[in-house]
């Protein structure tokens, strides 16, 4: 998930273009990739002195997947240090 903010005070429009085809229009939001991969991201920012362009590079990598609770082996034993 990336949550990004434009802090340009004097803007008229904000858009924001990710990398992947989607695009927003507004300030601030969130915005979920539906592949690991990466991603270069535009906000394009328009105000009084005319439209200017930033972009930064983001990479997202696949979620871990979730792990099944197993009994786990105890490595040391309190009640008798010895027997494992």
């Amino acid at each position: 998930m990336l949550y990004f903010n434009s802090t340009f005070a004097d803007s008229l429009t904000t858009k924001w273009i990710f990398g992947d085809g989607k695009e927003f229009s507004g300030e601030e939001g969130t915005h979920e990739y539906k592949k690991a991969g990466s991603y270069v991201v535009h906000i394009v920012i328009e105000d009084l002195c005319g439209i200017r362009t930033f972009e930064k590079i983001v990479q997202f990598a696949k979620p871990p997947k979730p792990t099944k609770n197993k009994k786990v082996k105890p490595i040391y034993n309190v009640n008798n240090p010895k027997k494992i």
